[in-house]
Formats: C-alpha cells, structure tokens, sequence
C-alpha cells in the first residue's frame, strides 16, 4: 500500500514555522508591556510614598523648606516620568494590536493549509477503503473460483 504523501507538506512546514516566530514577537511585546506596567506602578508606589513624606513633614511643627522642595522636584520629576510611561504603554499596546493581528494572520494562512491536508487526507483514506475492498473481493472471487472449479 502507498503511503498518504501531502504535496504541500514544505508549504505547511513553512507556515507553522511563520506562526511560531508570530507568537514569539506577541509574547515579546507582551512582556514589554508587563515591564511598562510595572515600571508605572513602581513609579506610582514612589509618589504616593514622597506625598505621605511630604505630609510628615508639613505634620511637624519645624519645617525644613530645603527638603519640601526637594521632595517636590522629585515628585515632579516622577509625574513626568509617569507620563512619559504611559504613552510609552500606548504605544506599546498599539504595536501589541498589530502583532496580534499578524498572528492571527499567520495562524489563519497555516490552518487553510492543513484543513487541505486533512481533506486531501480523507481523500486518500477512501480511495485505499476502496482498494482493499476491490481485493478483498476479488480474493473472494477467486477463492469461489477455485472451490467452484474443483466440484
């Protein structure tokens, strides 16, 4: 019996392949996301964190301008830099949109192929089903031949 050759297998192969290093470039951009992210948050722990030191300060009866002002500089330079981190993260969600889309593309381009293999595949699978029952009737007619011929 021949075995089932799918003619298109490199096409596949190539596909598959384009699919993967598509998931690998999302799972990038994700991760660069979750690292914008968290630096957003880590900013954001920091501000709250000089507020409440800032509010420590005005709490008590001595105040020291020198470092209210330094904790304002600091806080203004953490709101800058949260900004900054947040059209960081829209861009990053946009080029993440895009590198979903190309996935799904890809995958798509890979499936097309391998729903023709599965029909190319039942294809044959009827055709041996047809074979083998062709011989098996055919050794049944020659095995009534030969009981018939020897009567």
């Amino acid at each position: 019996m021949k075995r089932f050759k799918f003619k298109l297998e490199p096409v596949l192969w190539h596909r598959k392949h384009m699919e993967d290093i598509k998931k690998k470039e999302l799972a990038e951009v994700f991760r660069e996301l979750k690292d914008a992210q968290d630096f957003l948050s880590s900013l954001d722990r920091d501000f709250k964190k000089t507020q409440i030191s800032i509010q420590r300060e005005e709490s008590i009866k001595i105040i020291d301008i020198e470092k209210v002002l330094l904790f304002e500089a600091y806080m203004i330079y953490l709101k800058r830099l949260m900004e900054q981190t947040q059209i960081r993260i829209g861009e990053i969600e946009k080029k993440l949109d895009k590198k979903r889309k190309e996935y799904i593309k890809a995958t798509k381009a890979k499936r097309v192929i391998e729903r023709l293999k599965e029909k190319q595949y039942f294809v044959y699978m009827k055709d041996m089903e047809i074979k083998e029952q062709k011989f098996i009737d055919e050794m049944g007619l020659v095995r009534h031949m030969r009981i018939s011929g020897k009567r």
